[in-house]
C-alpha cells in the first residue's frame, strides 16, 4: 500500500482545487485530572472537517476528480484550531471513490480506498492540506469526513465492505506510452461494457473514436476485440489496412491488413480478427480511434470494431 501511495503523490497536477467551504473547529481530548496544559500550547485535540463533494464537483464543472484546500492556520498558536497536524483519519464509508489527503510541504499523501476508514500519522510542518477525490460519478457523489489530530495515532484500516483484489503477473512496462504496472503485477478487470463502433467505409480515409476516450484520468481495460468486414466487394485486386491507435503517446495498438481479388463479392460478414482472454491496459487520457489506414479504392464495404472493456478512472 505504501509504495502505491507514493506513486499516486505525483498524479494531482491539473486537478481543480477549491478552498474548503465550511466551519473548522476544535474538539479537545479530555486530559487526566490534575494535568495542566501550558498557555502557549493547544491541548490534545481533533478538528473534524466534513466535505460534501457535490459542492466542489459542481464548482469544477462535474469532473471525474476534484480537490479541496483545507487551512487550519491562525494568527497565533493560542488562536489556532490546532498547533500541529500529527495524524489524520479519513472516513470514506459509503463512498465509491478514493480520497487522498496531501500535505504540500512534504508531499506526504494518505490514501483511503472506497468504502473504508483509515487513520495514519502524517509528515507535515504546516496546518493545511489538500484533499482529493478521484473517480467521482454523477448520481453517486459522496460526503467524506476528515479528522485532523495534533497527537500521533497508530495506523489503522477499517473496511466497510470487506474485499480483496487479486494481483496477476504483468509486464513491467508496456508499449502504450506509459509504465503502469508495479513490480510485474496488476489487477484484472471485469469487462463490463460492450461497444460496437460506427462502421467505417473501406474505400475512404475515415475514423471513429473508441470507448468514450479521452477521459480526465484512468485506464481502459480491453478484454475482447472483434473486427468484422461487412458487405465487401471489389472489381480489381485491392489491399487495405485498418488500425486501432492512439493520437497520443500510445501509438498503434494493432493494424490488420485485408485483401479482395478481382470480382470478389461477399454480402455477409467476414471476421477479420477475434481476440479473447485478454486484459490489455490502455491510457484512457489519450484519444483512441479506429481508422482506415490504407483505402481500398474502388471497393465497397464497411469495417466495424466490437469490443468488451472496462473503463476505470484510477
Amino acid at each position: 500500500m505504501v509504495e502505491w501511495l507514493l506513486d499516486m503523490a505525483n498524479n494531482f497536477a491539473g486537478i481543480a482545487t477549491f478552498p474548503f467551504q465550511g466551519v473548522t473547529y476544535r474538539l479537545p481530548v479530555k486530559l487526566p485530572q490534575g494535568v495542566a496544559v501550558p498557555a502557549n500550547q493547544v491541548p490534545p485535540s481533533i478538528c473534524p472537517v466534513s466535505i460534501d463533494w457535490n459542492v466542489y464537483w459542481q464548482l469544477a464543472g462535474n469532473p471525474v476528480n476534484v480537490g479541496v484546500a483545507v487551512n487550519l492556520q491562525a494568527a497565533s498558536v493560542q488562536a489556532s484550531i490546532l498547533d500541529r497536524i500529527a495524524s489524520v483519519k479519513i472516513d470514506n464509508t459509503g463512498s465509491n471513490c478514493s480520497v487522498y489527503v496531501q500535505f504540500p510541504d512534504t508531499g506526504d499523501v494518505i490514501n483511503c480506498p472506497p468504502n473504508c476508514s483509515v487513520t495514519f500519522p502524517c509528515l507535515t510542518n504546516l496546518l493545511n492540506a489538500n484533499v482529493f477525490a478521484l473517480g467521482l460519478e454523477a448520481g453517486f457523489i459522496p460526503t467524506t469526513r476528515i479528522f485532523f489530530y495534533n497527537i500521533v495515532l497508530p495506523p489503522a484500516v477499517d473496511y466497510e465492505v470487506n474485499q480483496s483484489v487479486a494481483l496477476w503477473k504483468a509486464s513491467p512496462a508496456i508499449s502504450r506510452g506509459t509504465t503502469i504496472f508495479n513490480e510485474n503485477y496488476g489487477t484484472p478487470s471485469l469487462g463490463d461494457q460492450i461497444q460496437a463502433s460506427i462502421p467505417l467505409n473501406v474505400a475512404a480515409a475515415s475514423n471513429t473514436q473508441l470507448w468514450g476516450t479521452p477521459y480526465e484520468s484512468g485506464f481502459i481495460y480491453l478484454k475482447a476485440l472483434q473486427i468484422n468486414i461487412i458487405g465487401l466487394s471489389a472489381n480489381t485486386l485491392q489491399v487495405g489496412e485498418m488500425a486501432i491507435l492512439s493520437t497520443g503517446a500510445g501509438g498503434i495498438l494493432i493494424a490488420p491488413t485485408y485483401a479482395a481479388g478481382a470480382g470478389f463479392v461477399n454480402s455477409g460478414v467476414i471476421n477479420l480478427l477475434t481476440l479473447t482472454g485478454m486484459d490489455v491496459k490502455l491510457d484512457a487520457t489519450q484519444t483512441w480511434k479506429a481508422v482506415i489506414a490504407i483505402e481500398m479504392v474502388g471497393a465497397d464495404g464497411e469495417i466495424q470494431v466490437i469490443s468488451v472493456f472496462t473503463q476505470s478512472p484510477i
